[in-house]
């Protein structure tokens, strides 16, 4: 008999499956996702990389959280449903970009970001004992997971405006992508001040940061969103490393 824990654990089988095949699947059927028309501020074509890394880490998780006598076996269990939605919502992303179905990208992007954001305050906040296969498998894929689609929600979104027509050229371009480069660096920064504890988070933040500012070299005119790019990687580093160090005092002064 299939107790419910099982159940769960064959879900997020499923789920991690589908997601590291869809984008094959995507690609056999000609899918345009991303391209030509992608708004300046998209990061280089270099950092989506991390999709890889993201999916075959999350099927790797999935196929270890069935290993027999699971330490934190009630943990994994808690995250099990979220994460599950997650691997499906990047699924549905892709099914959605390829029809061009912008507003509904948009929407599971902020789902995903929900959720993951929620996933990753738990894993941080419990105290629990972390093997080494928890740390590759769950915190660095969750921590990665996260900390992309803190960036790619709002590159997302200006993907959508640029498809929905509002032109990235000429200066009403330059101001609107400006204003959500912004919008970008704050959400990054809220981010770092809940999740600084996760390095993956962080450093994934800073990545998807740097490839857009490397997704503008070859544009012009764009000096104003390299300015402001530099400006939101500067400033993620210096709030990371004084969180680093206000953490550490406290710690001291605690006596943990």
């Amino acid at each position: 008999m299939i107790t419910p824990r099982k159940e769960i654990q064959w879900l997020v089988l499923f789920a991690a499956t589908v997601q590291l095949v869809s984008p094959g699947l995507s690609a056999i059927g000609g899918s345009n996702v991303g391209g030509a028309d992608d708004p300046k501020i998209t990061p280089a074509g270099y950092a989506f990389v991390v999709w890889g890394v993201i999916t075959i880490l999350a099927f790797a998780y999935a196929i270890y959280q069935f290993r027999p006598n699971l330490q934190n076996a009630s943990v994994h269990h808690k995250i099990a449903q979220k994460l599950s939605v997650v691997y499906l919502c990047f699924a549905a992303w892709l099914v959605s970009a390829e029809q061009q179905w912008l507003i509904a990208t948009v929407v599971i992007f902020v789902v995903m970001h929900v959720l993951l954001q929620q996933v990753l305050s738990l894993l941080l906040r419990i105290e629990a004992k972390w093997t080494t296969a928890d740390k590759v498998f769950l915190l660095l894929q969750v921590g990665v997971y996260s900390g992309w689609t803190t960036v790619a929600i709002v590159a997302n979104t200006a993907s959508a405006l640029k498809f929905y027509g509002f032109s990235d050229e000429g200066d009403f371009g330059i101001i609107w992508q400006s204003v959500l480069l912004i919008l970008a660096a704050i959400n990054v920064l809220i981010g770092v001040a809940k999740f600084w504890k996760s390095i993956p988070f962080v450093l994934t933040t800073l990545w998807a940061l740097v490839g857009i500012y490397f997704g503008l070299a070859d544009e012009e005119d764009v000096n104003i969103l390299r300015v402001i790019t530099v400006a939101a990687i500067i400033t993620v580093s210096v709030f990371f490393v004084l969180k680093i160090v206000l953490g550490k005092r406290t710690l001291r002064h605690t006596g943990n």
